[in-house]
């Protein structure tokens, strides 16, 4: 019988430690974009691709980006930007200096505000260059 109570004990911890992880791998509000060419996001380098960004459970200001086809992630900081309106579409945007594009912020929409990524080293190097112009990117949500 204290075999028995034992084995259950320890199948009962297992199961809650699998239902803990699954619930923090499906995360937040997410969304997926194609990048047609190299881009910076935070203070990672990423080439061209599909990537996801899904939002950290623990934190409401705190990203991660990953490739959908490469082991490639970072965390991103961010800070609440502009208000979402009703129809605004899921996008993604990027400040680009010269050749340069940095990942600048994204919208999803469902979510009461935009999304700014604080400025990196990245970005304050490539700003000494001049003045960024402002690409958007279309996004799906997940």
């Amino acid at each position: 019988m204290k075999a028995f109570i034992t084995r259950s004990f320890i199948l009962a911890a297992l199961f809650g430690t699998l239902v803990a992880v699954g619930a923090r791998a499906q995360g937040g509000p997410a969304l997926t974009f194609r990048a047609s060419g190299p881009f910076v996001a935070g203070d990672a380098k990423f080439p061209a691709g599909t990537y996801t960004i899904r939002q950290e459970p623990e934190s409401d200001q705190e990203w991660e980006i990953s490739s959908d086809s490469k082991p490639l992630s970072a965390f991103l900081a961010t800070y609440q930007g502009d208000p979402i309106t009703p129809n605004q579409k899921v996008e993604v945007t990027f400040q680009k200096y010269g050749d340069t594009l940095i990942l600048k912020g994204f919208a999803i929409p469902g979510l009461p505000k935009s999304f700014v990524l604080e400025e990196s080293y990245a970005e304050k190097k490539a700003a000494k260059t001049g003045k960024p112009t402002k690409v958007t990117a279309p996004a799906e949500k997940k």
